[in-house]
């Protein structure tokens, strides 16, 4: 589980901030 975790958080953190970087697109 706390394996999952660890490999959880990167791709979390990269889809945030893939995310975000597309409603600043968005709003530009």
């Amino acid at each position: 589980q706390a394996r999952w975790r660890l490999v959880g958080l990167p791709v979390h953190l990269l889809f945030l901030r893939f995310y975000k970087r597309d409603k600043d697109e968005h709003y530009r």
